[in-house]
C-alpha cells in the first residue's frame, strides 16, 4: 500500500495497513494468498446485506460500515479519518472486500470502536458491531470465484464464527431523551393552537398520536385512513408486526378534528401542507417519518422544549410505567421484540429525581 491513501475500488488489498504500520496494527496483513483464495466476487456482500433491512435500518447500517472503512483507511489515526473520508468518497462500505477480514482484523476494528480515546457511546459501538455481523454473515452466505476462476464460499463457516466472536460491548450511558411532563405537553398544544389551519388540527393530531399512542414517527407517516377503526389503530409497524393501540379519549378528540377538516377520502391520514399566498392549502402527498420530526420540532421550538419525534413516544411509554402497567403489556404496545428494550425507555427515576432537585431548590429559594 502507497503512502496515499487509496480508494477502495481501486486498492488491491481492500484497505489493509502496510507492514510499515505500528505493531498494533501489523494483524491487518491479510492472509496469505493459495489457490483456494477467493479474489473477486461479482456482487457486493453489503449490498445484499442492506437489502434485507427495512428502509430506515438501511441507512443506518450503511452509515454504520461506511465508518468502519474510514477507521480502517486511516489505520485507526482518528486525526487521519478526515483525510481518509475524503479519499474513499461516497458510501466505501459498498465497495469494501470484506471477506477478507479474520479474527486478528476483527478483534483490531473492536478495540479500536471501544476505545476510550474514540469516545463512543456503548449504543454506539454495539450498533457498529452488529453492521459488521451482519455483512460478514451474508459473506459466509456468497460466493466467490478464486484465480483461477472456481468458485468458492466467500468466507468459510468457521472462520465467520471466529471472526464474530468479539467480547460484548459494556458500559452504558444515560438516555439523552426528554421525558414530556404535563406542563411541557400542554406547551406544545398551546403551540398548535396558535397555528393557522389546518396546520393547528394536522400537528394537534401528531402530537397527540406520539403522546397518547407511541407511534414511532414512520409509523405516524404511514398511517392510512383505513388503520382507525372503533376509536384504535391496528397497523403494520417496524419489522412488519402488526399492533393495535386504542386513542385515549384526548387523543381521539384531537384526531377526530384533524379528520373533519381532512375530510373522509381513503389514503394517508396526514397532508401536506402547502403555504401559497394569503392561505395554506393541503396537497394530497403524503407526510414522510422527516416530516413529522420537522413539525415536533418546529412545535417545540416554538414552546421553548427542545426535543425530537421519538421524546413522544417516549413519553408515552415512561407514561404506561408510571400507570403501573405490566411491562410486557407495554412492550406489545410499543412493539418491541425484546423487554430489555421497553426497559430502555423508562425514564421515572430521571423524572423523579428532578422534580425533587426542583422541589428542594424551590424550598432553598
Amino acid at each position: 500500500m502507497t503512502d496515499k491513501l487509496l480508494p477502495l475500488d481501486t486498492n488491491p488489498q481492500g484497505i489493509v495497513p502496510s507492514t510499515s504500520a505500528p505493531v498494533t496494527i501489523e494483524a491487518w496483513t491479510p492472509p496469505m494468498q493459495d489457490a483456494d483464495a477467493v479474489v473477486r466476487c461479482d456482487q457486493s456482500p453489503a449490498v445484499e446485506y442492506l437489502t434485507g433491512l427495512s428502509p430506515g435500518s438501511t441507512e443506518t447500517m450503511g452509515k454504520s460500515l461506511d465508518r468502519l472503512c474510514v477507521i480502517i483507511a486511516s489505520e485507526g489515526v482518528i486525526a487521519n479519518e478526515a483525510e481518509a473520508k475524503k479519499v474513499l468518497g461516497e458510501k466505501p462500505g459498498l465497495r469494501f472486500q470484506w471477506w477478507r477480514l479474520r479474527r486478528p482484523q476483527t478483534r483490531w476494528i473492536h478495540a479500536q470502536i471501544t476505545s476510550k480515546e474514540r469516545g463512543l457511546a456503548p449504543n454506539t459501538a454495539k450498533l457498529w458491531l452488529s453492521a459488521l455481523r451482519g455483512v460478514l454473515k451474508e459473506c459466509s452466505l456468497m460466493k466467490g470465484y478464486t484465480q483461477d476462476g472456481r468458485e468458492r464460499p466467500l468466507m468459510s463457516a468457521d472462520d465467520f464464527h471466529t471472526a464474530t466472536a468479539w467480547r460484548a460491548v459494556v458500559g452504558e450511558r444515560e438516555s439523552p431523551g426528554l421525558f414530556l411532563d404535563e406542563k411541557m405537553r400542554a406547551k406544545l398544544f398551546v403551540a398548535c393552537d396558535q397555528r393557522r389551519s389546518p396546520l393547528r388540527e394536522r400537528d394537534a393530531a401528531i402530537l397527540a398520536i406520539g403522546l397518547g399512542c407511541g407511534l414511532r414517527r414512520a409509523e405516524i407517516a404511514g398511517l392510512q385512513m383505513s388503520n382507525l377503526t372503533n376509536n384504535k389503530l391496528t397497523f403494520v409497524g417496524k419489522r412488519n408486526k402488526q399492533r393495535t393501540v386504542p386513542l385515549l379519549a384526548w387523543a381521539l378528540i384531537r384526531v377526530q378534528t384533524w379528520l373533519r377538516v381532512r375530510g373522509d377520502a381513503p389514503g394517508s391520514m396526514f397532508f401536506n401542507v402547502k403555504a401559497i399566498p394569503g392561505k395554506l392549502l393541503m396537497t394530497p402527498r403524503p407526510l414522510s417519518a422527516d416530516s413529522v420530526s420537522t413539525v415536533v420540532y418546529e412545535l417545540g421550538e416554538a414552546a421553548g422544549v427542545d426535543l425530537s419525534a421519538h421524546d413522544l413516544r417516549r413519553t408515552f411509554i415512561t407514561g404506561c410505567f408510571m400507570q403501573n402497567m405490566d411491562p410486557h403489556h407495554i412492550q406489545l404496545l410499543a412493539g418491541h421484540d425484546d423487554i430489555k428494550t421497553t426497559m430502555r425507555y423508562d425514564m421515572r427515576p430521571r423524572a423523579a429525581m428532578e422534580k425533587s432537585l426542583a422541589d428542594a431548590i424551590d424550598k432553598l429559594e
